[in-house]
């Protein structure tokens, strides 16, 4: 852990969160960590992680600590989005669907197997 994320991670203690929440834990941990083990690295998500929190509670921080800009979002898990079929709309009562529309309709469910 670098100097200045001690330094961010100690303020981020001290701010605060709705009680339950993951930002909430995640902060006091950090803290913890930056008391008991300030040698100990921190990986690349948790450094964004502490930059993404202390931009977010910037009015609770010390203005030394806030970063400059808002910080990039957090990186997916690798997991890609599921494709959801777009059907088109629904049509009115007693008339038949169009051929086109049956179309549609069939070229979207085969796009999602």
């Amino acid at each position: 852990m670098t100097r200045h994320e001690r330094e961010v991670a100690r303020a981020l203690s001290e701010c605060s969160f709705l009680p339950g929440t993951w930002e909430k834990k995640f902060a006091s941990d950090m803290g913890e960590r930056a008391d008991k083990a300030p040698g100990k690295p921190i990986s690349g998500r948790q450094a964004l992680c502490l930059e993404r929190l202390a931009w977010k509670f910037r009015r609770q921080m010390p203005r030394h600590l806030v970063p400059a800009a808002e910080p990039p979002e957090l990186p997916r898990n690798g997991k890609q989005p599921t494709k959801i079929a777009r059907l088109p709309p629904r049509r009115r009562r007693g008339s038949p669907p169009t051929d086109e529309q049956l179309d549609d309709a069939i070229a979207a469910m085969r796009r999602v197997w």
